[in-house]
């Protein structure tokens, strides 16, 4: 067989095959990059319980998002609801009273309590325009704190005519126009809470309706994952 040997290298050579052992000399055939999964019983049926976890559990998460932006809008109207109510029944009586005994003699113009009261619910409006979602729930409020200045602009009148000695009959005149603007703040504030309260329920229309969606989308997300556990 020895004799041979040179005979097979020069077949070789014209036919342009490799020479012998050059395959085992040389780079070996690439293995493969991936191999087929292969999981046990008990892999197997760990992996289907997390995903049927994963599946019921998905829809839940969605909900948290939406679930707490409604929350925080119904909070704000909540709260806006509440600011609007301390200034009803507030303002208007103790600004009547605070003029009367100014104009009655009662106190002077500088010891009233007036502007404290105008400066309180300016605020509180301010408040509650800041709380507001609803452009059409800031537009009231502007209305609101426009007709607060409007009011404010007619107790500085009255300390003018009050420092000017004017006749108790034109000071209780000017009386009569403060008492039709704190009834007219009055009225426009228990508008706006009317309106607030009628987005209460819409909102919880809304997320009702919302809360309805995910109970279905989340029932069929419990079929398919029941019969992904079943397959």
């Amino acid at each position: 067989m020895d004799e041979n040997l040179p005979l097979l290298e020069q077949i070789r050579a014209q036919t342009g095959a490799p020479p012998a052992g050059a395959l085992m000399l040389g780079q070996r055939p690439a293995r493969r990059r991936w191999f087929p999964l292969r999981l046990s019983i008990r892999e197997k049926i760990l992996l289907a319980l997390l995903m049927v976890v994963v599946l019921m559990t998905a829809p839940y998460a969605f909900l948290i998002a939406p679930g707490l932006r409604y929350k925080a809008q119904y909070d704000a109207i909540i709260q806006n609801i509440t600011t609007a109510n301390s200034i009803n029944g507030y303002i208007k009586p103790t600004i009547d009273a605070e003029m009367w005994e100014i104009v009655a003699g009662k106190k002077p113009f500088s010891q009233g309590t007036q502007y404290t009261v105008l400066d309180d619910v300016d605020q509180r409006v301010q408040q509650m325009i800041s709380n507001t979602d609803s452009e059409k729930g800031r537009v009231k409020l502007n209305v609101i704190q426009r007709t607060l200045q409007t009011l404010r602009g007619q107790i500085d009148q009255m300390g003018i005519q009050i420092a000017s000695h004017r006749t108790f009959r034109e000071n209780l005149a000017l009386i009569d126009q403060i008492r039709d603007v704190t009834q007219l703040i009055e009225d426009n504030v228990q508008e706006y809470a009317l309106f607030e309260v009628n987005r209460t329920q819409q909102q919880y229309l809304v997320l009702q309706a919302g809360l309805t969606r995910w109970a279905i989308a989340g029932l069929v997300v419990l079929v398919a994952a029941t019969l992904f556990s079943i397959v």
